[in-house]
C-alpha cells in the first residue's frame, strides 16, 4: 500500500499559510473549517490536528475533527471557554494514494 500525506498550516481566516499543496480550505463559520483533499484519498488511514495559539496556549483551546472521509475533513476550533473561535491550526492526514 502506498501512502500519501496531506499536511498544512491554516490561519484563523481559513487561508493556507503553508502545506503540501494538495488540498484546499474553506472557512465555513466561526470555528468551523473544511479541508478538501485534491485529489481525494483512496482510503483514509489517520488524521490529526492541533491549534497554534502562542505564546502559551491553554490545553482547553482545542481543535476537534468532526468528520473525515476520503475526500474531506471538517474541523471545529474553540477557545478556553468552550465557545467557537477562529484559530490557526495545523493538520496531517494520511491515506492510501
Amino acid at each position: 500500500m502506498q501512502l500519501r500525506q496531506v499536511a498544512g498550516h491554516i490561519n484563523a481566516n481559513g487561508d493556507i499559510v503553508s502545506g503540501t499543496g494538495d488540498f484546499a480550505t474553506i472557512h465555513r463559520a466561526t470555528g468551523h473549517y473544511q479541508i478538501v483533499f485534491e485529489p481525494q484519498l483512496k482510503r483514509i488511514v489517520s488524521a490529526v490536528t492541533t491549534q497554534i495559539f502562542p505564546p502559551d496556549g491553554s490545553t482547553l483551546d482545542n481543535t476537534v475533527i468532526i468528520h473525515i472521509s476520503n475526500e474531506e475533513c471538517f474541523l471545529h476550533t474553540g477557545g478556553s471557554s468552550g465557545s467557537d473561535a477562529d484559530r490557526d491550526f495545523c493538520f496531517i492526514a494520511v491515506g492510501e494514494a
